[in-house]
């Protein structure tokens, strides 16, 4: 497995910037609500079943923070932030496990496919 990491998408900071980039929006109450649903028992309970750890809350506080700081910037701060935060996190998945760590790409395809069926299968 020498170089699994090589059918990775490309890299978002390595593209080409956009003319015209969108206007983000960072919504207070959003963000709290999805800080609530995260602090839920149950999201906790099927987070530790499914991991076997507690769920880790900090991305949804640093939006909250990142919300109420940005509502009383100007807008081309504001913007200028909110894209900064928007990279990080899409460079966070880009960086984080994939499933090219564990597997490798298949080549060709595995001995005896497809298999002899003991039996007749109808076409439809």
């Amino acid at each position: 497995m020498s170089d699994e990491r090589s059918t990775r998408p490309p890299d978002p900071a390595s593209q080409p910037a956009l003319e015209a980039p969108e206007e983000l929006e960072c919504s207070v109450r959003r963000a709290v609500d999805d800080l609530f649903a995260c602090n839920t028992v149950g999201s906790h309970l099927i987070n530790y079943y499914r991991y076997g750890k507690r769920k880790d809350c900090g991305p949804k506080w640093d939006r909250l923070k990142l919300c109420l700081k940005v509502n009383l910037m100007t807008s081309e701060r504001k913007q200028k932030l909110l894209h900064d935060y928007e990279n990080r996190k899409v460079q966070g998945i880009y960086d984080g496990p994939n499933v090219t760590d564990v597997m490798s790409e298949r080549i060709e395809p595995p001995a005896n496919f497809p298999p002899d069926l003991p039996f007749e299968v109808d076409e439809f």
